[in-house]
C-alpha cells in the first residue's frame, strides 16, 4: 500500500521493503517509487491530500464534504502504477494516490493540467 509517513520523527526501523511511499526523513527517497515531499494535507485530523480538483474534508470516509484547494499534493496519482485505482472518484489520473484513502471513494481528485497552470 502506498503510504505517507510525515511529521512523526524517524519513520522506519529495521529491515523493511518500502515502495511508492512519501517518507519525510528520506528513507528510500527516489528508490522504488518513494518520495520525500510535503504531502500537503488539508488538515491535521483527517489527512486528505490537498487538490484544486477536490479533497474530502470533515470526515475519513463519511460525514464530510468536498472542497477545492489552491495547492496540489505530490501524493496524488503517485502510488504504484499497477495498483488498483478504479474506486477513486472521477477526475482521477488512472493511478492510485498515496495514503490511506488511495483507491477509495474519498481519494483526492486529480487536477486538470489547466487547473495546475492557473495556480502557477
Amino acid at each position: 500500500m502506498p503510504t505517507i509517513l510525515w511529521n512523526n520523527g524517524d519513520d522506519v526501523y529495521g529491515t523493511v521493503t518500502l515502495s511508492y511511499s512519501d517518507i519525510q526523513d528520506g528513507d528510500n527517497n527516489k528508490t522504488n517509487g518513494c518520495i520525500m515531499a510535503d504531502p500537503l494535507f488539508g488538515d491535521s485530523t483527517y489527512y486528505h491530500p490537498q487538490s484544486p480538483a477536490g479533497r474530502y474534508a470533515g470526515g475519513y470516509f463519511s460525514g464530510g464534504t468536498w472542497v477545492r484547494d489552491t495547492m496540489n499534493s505530490p501524493a496524488i496519482d503517485a502510488g504504484k502504477p499497477s495498483s488498483p485505482w478504479q474506486n477513486e472518484p472521477n477526475r482521477n489520473g488512472g493511478r492510485v494516490n498515496m495514503g490511506y484513502d488511495g483507491n477509495t471513494s474519498v481519494a483526492s481528485k486529480t487536477p486538470s493540467a489547466g487547473a495546475l497552470f492557473m495556480l502557477l
